[in-house]
């Protein structure tokens, strides 16, 4: 008797190189969270991530065939990694099913935030478990028969359907639910703005507090540090570069500083 073949889940996420900081992050979720719910309840899955393809071949073609092909994806949407979201949107295209993984206290996007992700953290052993259940809830979900695939590109052909065959008056209505949307992503985005400067404030890296206030503004790897990305090069694509604070900012938490000490 013939064993059927295994299907594929494929994982998309950052990376990052060997030993650092952003690697020990994908192997921790990968192996401490997504491998174990697969091994004790989806044993007809195969799960496969980039950087452990061991057939030969070109990698972003191997990669897209995956994204494309694969009966589930899982995406950490973690640090905002620019190729992680470049595999997310083809997926979407695709229309196949996909789970949204991401790191407690991150900021997801405005685009994907309205659709269900599961968050994970590392400070407490507990927290590993609940992130299976989570996991193992989504893909249950994701395999029923009677699953439909909801996304931003399903929703935007959907209203492009919707306006194809709407009634006359409905365009006022739809204009309006687009200035709405618009709206909602600017305060989501004066928000995260907003969190970063609490973040900021509440604990800000000492090596910045000692240089001074009229000395340059930090690096974008120091500005990183500051809100928990040690080490990682991109903080300045993960945060944007027009969030560095003032060195008016700087001179006011100095005196804080000082203050408390």
């Amino acid at each position: 008797m013939t064993q059927a073949p295994k299907r594929t889940c494929f994982v998309v996420g950052p990376i990052g190189d060997a030993g650092s900081p952003v690697r020990g992050h994908a192997d921790w979720l990968l192996d401490e969270i997504i491998t174990p719910v697969f091994s004790d309840h989806f044993k007809e899955f195969d799960v496969i991530r980039a950087d452990r393809i061991s057939s030969p071949g070109m990698i972003d073609s191997q990669i897209i065939n995956h994204v494309l092909d694969d009966e589930l994806v899982i995406a950490d949407l973690t640090f905002q990694n620019a190729n992680a979201f470049y595999e997310l949107a083809l997926r979407h295209m695709e229309r196949k099913p996909i789970i949204h993984m991401f790191r407690a206290g991150e900021i997801i996007p405005f685009d994907v935030k309205p659709y269900r992700a599961i968050p994970f953290a590392f400070e407490h052993p507990k927290q590993r478990f609940e992130a299976r259940d989570l996991l193992k809830q989504a893909i249950d979900a994701v395999l029923a028969k009677d699953f439909e695939v909801e996304n931003p590109v399903t929703r935007a052909r959907g209203i492009a359907e919707l306006r194809k065959h709407a009634m006359p008056g409905m365009d006022i209505v739809l204009a309006d639910i687009e200035g709405l949307k618009s709206q909602l992503q600017t305060v989501a985005q004066q928000a995260a703005t907003a969190l970063r400067a609490v973040s900021f404030s509440s604990n800000p890296p000492r090596s910045w507090l000692n240089r001074g206030a009229a000395q340059a503004a930090p690096t974008p790897g120091e500005f990183g540090a500051g809100f928990g990305y040690q080490g990682l090069a991109n903080s300045e694509t993960i945060l944007g570069s027009g969030d560095f604070p003032s060195a008016d900012a700087l001179k006011a938490l100095s005196e804080v500083s000082k203050k408390k000490t």
